[in-house]
């Protein structure tokens, strides 16, 4: 069993139909080419080796992208150390809700220091429905102080790279996200387990300190 060197602990945010709950639950299962979709926010984990050889546990918190959840979601914001964005290549206003995604982070998170953030661009395999350009992408990401990276999930292309790429700038950052997080609370927040996920009910009402 490998015990990790560092727990990565990082949420993926974006549009509905973007492909975070495929990407998130590839890593347990392999490609999924159908499931529910997620109500609140799903938890998930995996263990990526960075620098070749340093183990990192990667604790995945995989968010609805339907505007009725958002006071859930917004409570996940909190004491992150990480932050993927995700959005379809083939579907335009995806790529432009980005830019409502990073606000909406940056209005309620609670770290006054460095937190890592990646954007990442899905659905690659579909050369002929691909809408956002390569190029358009990349300059966005670079204006927002962004990583960025590109990947198939039905395809397995680069499937692993967004995890890799954001655990080690977190792994080179962890002294400074670790040191600027505040304190906060959650409040009648309901919490159903089942095996390795947490799925936040949709009814449950929070409150954030």
């Amino acid at each position: 069993m490998t015990i990790p060197d560092y727990k990565a602990k990082l949420v993926l945010v974006g549009d509905c139909f973007v492909g975070k709950t495929t990407f998130a639950r590839y890593f347990d299962s392999g490609y999924i080419p159908t499931y529910n979709p997620t109500i609140g926010v799903e938890y998930g984990s995996h263990v990526v080796h960075i620098k070749n050889s340093i183990p990192i546990k990667c604790q995945i918190w995989d968010t609805a992208g339907q505007e009725k959840f958002q006071g859930i979601i917004r409570s996940y914001y909190k004491n992150i150390g990480g932050i993927i964005f995700m959005f379809d290549v083939t579907n335009e206003r995806s790529f432009q809700n980005i830019k409502i995604w990073l606000d909406e982070f940056d209005r309620n998170k609670n770290s006054t220091k460095y937190i890592s953030k990646i954007l990442v661009a899905n659905k690659i395999d579909d050369k002929s429905k691909r809408v956002v350009p390569n190029r358009e992408a990349q300059q966005f990401a670079k204006e927002n102080n962004l990583l960025y990276c590109e990947i198939s999930v039905k395809k397995n292309i680069n499937i692993t790279l967004p995890l890799e790429m954001i655990t080690e700038d977190m792994y080179n950052n962890r002294e400074e996200i670790e040191t600027g997080f505040e304190g906060f609370a959650f409040e009648n927040l309901k919490i159903v387990l089942k095996d390795d996920r947490e799925c936040v009910l949709p009814e449950c009402p929070c409150t954030i300190s």
